[in-house]
């Protein structure tokens, strides 16, 4: 099951792109369950027996606790009589229904002092004489008992105290507050009761936030508050998670490619899991929202696990990704089957967690066998099967930033000529002032290419005033830009798709261009107007785009019309456009050169190049294809952009170490321009110890004459360079030893860095086998340390240390042996070969050694 290609099934992406695009939406709708009690499993009869006691009382209503706190009981009570004054002004707003309080016995001691002050300053000697006599005479009258009121009178004259709620003694008044009073670990306690209906707590909380002096004893209420909370800062926790997730995987691919395609099926997976819980009414509780953080980080696993088997086969071709499948697919299947079970319990909280858990383990597999593939095969894999560089995000942006300058200018070009359709003037005119914004658009669009070098040879110093036939070898669709970019008197003779491009199709056919599929013969007259005006024709003999960027057999009909109209020929060599942009991979803009060659003017008559525009045709290809070679033998080098940015594009996505490898190698190597001057552009070369392969590359992209064969007994090294998309039929490697593997014979050996990695008698060895496979006037190259260069010998042996026994970045089994330039020269007289030493660079004792053998 695992083997099955999930990315093929065009049933099943389908469905996955609905899916996400319906959970876009309905993932809006999923909500969070602050009430705690819903948690909470009750029984159907036991629910209907509370809703029967529910509506018996009003349950609209609750009784708060508000506690009003101290470090000791005068600053308990102080903070119990503000609570209280804010508490009635409270009620009167009728925020709240009621409250009771022990503050008519709970008086601070400050309000105590102020009332006793009061007492005593009321109860004079003469007022209490006054009262004892009035008292007396009236209980005389009324016939009282003598000494009734004596009791009142002790009272009266008894000097109160302040009443220290800590110290007295008094069980009355114990008895009386204990319910309303409370102490512990030194803090004192005093209780209000308030009846609050739900939907007034949060107005009549927030006037407390601030009061350290109170604490309101709500459970219910502040675990819903907690609960929202966490729901709030799950969303914050989640972009943090991601964000870190994210940072990981970038340090660990080194790529932004890879990191997004990994985490895009993440991202995707959490959608459809949201929308799914959005379509099934299924809400966040404290508890599924940790499941779905759990179902997150498996996602995050199983999206690594099938970047890893990607990345294996396209690395070094090896198919892993199915064992990968394998370990998913248990991995889901015993969380589904342990999770799974809950879906028949009667607590609901438990259903909800096997729910997400049984949906969100099939949308992580499903999108992880789907959509990471079926991105990653688009972008990478699959152009380098196709020997194309793979899509790298700044070529896309490049690329989008490119066209969509392009399609602005068509679109502004469009509107300009409805617009003046509305203008009183020539249509000729008019015409030509179309034309001359195509020629400025071209030169903004090559000029905007930042990443191109553009460059220009004009032999006879052309300004195309007298009109002629420009003829130009294709290789991309930016030829077209090239040479529309030179003059704005100048018509092209297009094929089909330009025609009838919905983009530019109605501009060029409003500027007079011409369709080649209704033939030359019809528009000989057309043409010749055209010309009258001052117009050249441009035509690319070839008929269509060259897939190797060879100039393919050419095409009568642009020869045919320059008989026809009597018109010069002017030769046009484009250089480097294929490179830019390919035909097979028009929307990935790479860095390169694009060059411009104007030949000078062939008279329609000349002899030199036939009687007929038959052998016009033929004579004219032979001479492009000649200066067109010449071009490439000046600009085919290793200091051409294009060159380098492909032989990096090579090791991308392969990991970061590979890649910045090549990157720093291949500068410090100087894009192996010295190799490429030494080596001839024709013969077999075989490199022996090519690690990686990044010099054979070179060496193949500046001549396909040259039949490469790299060797290496690094196996992973191999199998890296094997997978390269740059790889054709005149490259290959082998995983062997040099000692005992069969080499070819061939007219170059390079034995670069290579040979202190084997003793001296191997190395002594191995130079006199190739010596003897060489081909007359054949060389071998070979750079090692010279011992000789004892100042700067030092760090060379450092750097190999480190390479071979610290980082282990390259292979060996025996102790390090480095030569001297005496033992080379001494290998190269037995060899019956003349030497050359140059020195590699300043700072190390490298020295690359030439072997040449005589005819």
């Amino acid at each position: 099951m695992n083997a099955y290609p999930f990315e093929k099934n065009k049933w099943l992406l389908g469905g996955l792109c609905v899916l996400t695009l319906i959970c876009l939406f309905t993932s809006q709708k999923v909500g969070f369950d602050t009430n705690m009690m819903n948690l909470n499993y009750e029984p159907k009869h036991l629910k209907e027996s509370e809703a029967k006691l529910m509506k018996l009382f009003n349950n609209k209503e609750k009784t708060v606790l508000f506690v009003s706190v101290g470090k000791d009981m005068n600053t308990a009570t102080k903070n119990y009589a503000s609570t209280n004054q804010q508490l009635s002004r409270l009620q009167k707003e009728g925020k709240i229904q009621a409250f009771a309080s022990a503050e008519q016995f709970m008086i601070p001691q400050a309000e105590q002092k102020r009332r006793l002050q009061k007492w005593n300053l009321y109860w004079t000697a003469g007022k209490k004489a006054f009262l004892r006599e009035h008292v007396q005479a009236e209980a005389e009258r009324y016939h009282f008992r003598a000494g009734s009121f004596d009791d009142f009178y002790h009272l009266l004259d008894h000097p109160f105290h302040e009443y220290n709620y800590q110290t007295q003694e008094d069980k009355a008044s114990h008895k009386l507050l204990d319910e309303w009073q409370s102490s512990a670990d030194s803090t004192f306690m005093l209780i209000t009761q308030v009846r609050i209906k739900e939907t007034a707590k949060e107005s009549v909380y927030s006037g407390f936030e601030n009061n350290n002096g109170v604490v309101i004893f709500d459970k219910a209420y502040f675990a819903n508050k907690w609960v929202s909370a966490i729901h709030d800062n799950f969303y914050f926790i989640l972009y943090l998670s991601s964000f870190l997730i994210f940072f990981a995987l970038l340090i660990s691919y080194g790529r932004i490619e890879l990191t997004l395609i990994s985490f895009l099926p993440m991202l995707i997976s959490w959608i459809i899991i949201l929308g799914l819980m959005g379509i099934l009414g299924i809400e966040f509780n404290i508890i599924n929202i940790i499941l779905s953080t759990f179902i997150f980080g498996i996602g995050d696993d199983f999206s690594i696990f099938i970047m890893d088997g990607l990345q294996n086969q396209y690395r070094t071709g090896r198919k892993v990704l199915n064992s990968h499948k394998t370990a998913i697919f248990f991995s889901a299947f015993t969380t589904v089957i342990g999770m799974g079970t809950l879906v028949f319990a009667r607590h609901p909280a438990l259903q909800s967690i096997s729910l997400i858990s049984i949906l969100g383990m099939i949308t992580v597999v499903l999108v992880a066998y789907t959509i990471q593939p079926i991105i990653y095969k688009f972008f990478i894999s699959t152009p380098a099967s196709k020997g194309l560089p793979p899509y790298t995000l700044l070529g896309l942006l490049r690329t989008i930033t490119l066209f969509a300058l392009f399609l602005s200018g068509c679109i502004f070009l469009r509107l300009l000529i409805l617009i003046m359709h509305l203008v009183p003037i020539r249509k000729a005119q008019k015409k030509q002032f179309i034309c001359q914004l195509i020629r400025i658009a071209c030169r903004v669009i090559l000029y905007a290419a930042t990443s191109v070098r553009k460059e220009k040879i004009n032999l006879s110093n052309e300004t195309f005033k007298k009109p002629a036939i420009l003829v130009a070898n294709h290789q991309s669709f930016i030829d077209i830009l090239v040479l529309l970019s030179l003059s704005s008197k100048i018509v092209m003779v297009t094929n089909h798709w330009v025609w009838h491009s919905p983009f530019f199709g109605k501009i060029i056919r409003y500027v007079d261009f011409y369709y080649i599929g209704h033939g030359y013969e019809q528009y000989v007259e057309h043409m010749r107007e055209k010309v009258r005006e001052g117009y050249s024709i441009a035509i690319f003999p070839e008929g269509t785009r060259s897939n190797s960027g060879k100039i393919s057999r050419f095409h009568k009909g642009a020869f045919y019309l320059a008989e026809k109209l009597q018109m010069d020929i002017i030769p046009v060599i484009l250089y480097g456009n294929d490179k830019i942009i390919a035909k097979a991979q028009p929307f990935n803009i790479r860095k390169g050169i694009i060059l411009i060659k104007i030949l000078p003017r062939i008279s329609y008559n000349d002899p030199t190049f036939g009687t007929s525009h038959q052998e016009h045709a033929k004579r004219v290809a032979v001479y492009m294809r000649e200066e067109y070679a010449r071009v490439c033998h000046e600009k085919n080098t290793p200091d051409n952009p294009a060159f380098y940015e492909a032989l990096v594009q090579n090791y991308i996505y392969k990991g970061p170490v590979e890649e910045w490898y090549m990157r720093i190698k291949v500068k410090m190597e100087k894009n192996y321009s010295l190799f490429n001057s030494l080596i001839p552009m024709k013969g077999q070369i075989t490199d022996i110890g090519c690690g990686f392969g990044p010099l054979c590359y070179m060496l193949s992209l500046i001549s396909e004459e040259r039949e490469i064969l790299g060797i290496d007994y690094d196996e992973d090294k191999i199998a890296v360079a094997q997978q390269g998309w740059l790889r054709n039929e005149h490259i290959r490697f082998e995983h062997a030893d040099a000692l005992n593997c069969t080499l070819p014979e061939s007219d170059v050996f390079i034995l670069n860095d290579m040979l202190h990695y084997i003793s001296y008698e191997h190395q002594r060895s191995l130079l006199k086998r190739c010596a003897a496979l060489l081909r007359p006037k054949g060389i071998m190259i070979i750079r090692d340390a010279n011992t000789s260069n004892s100042s700067k010998h030092q760090l060379t042996r450092i750097t190999e240390v480190l390479s071979t026994r610290i980082i282990k970045f390259n292979q060996t089994t025996a102790q390090l042996s480095f030569t001297s330039e005496a033992q080379m020269r001494n290998i190269a007289k037995e060899c019956g070969m003349e030497i050359e030493a140059i020195q590699n660079d300043k700072y190390t004792s490298n020295t690359i050694y030439i072997f040449r053998k005589p005819e």
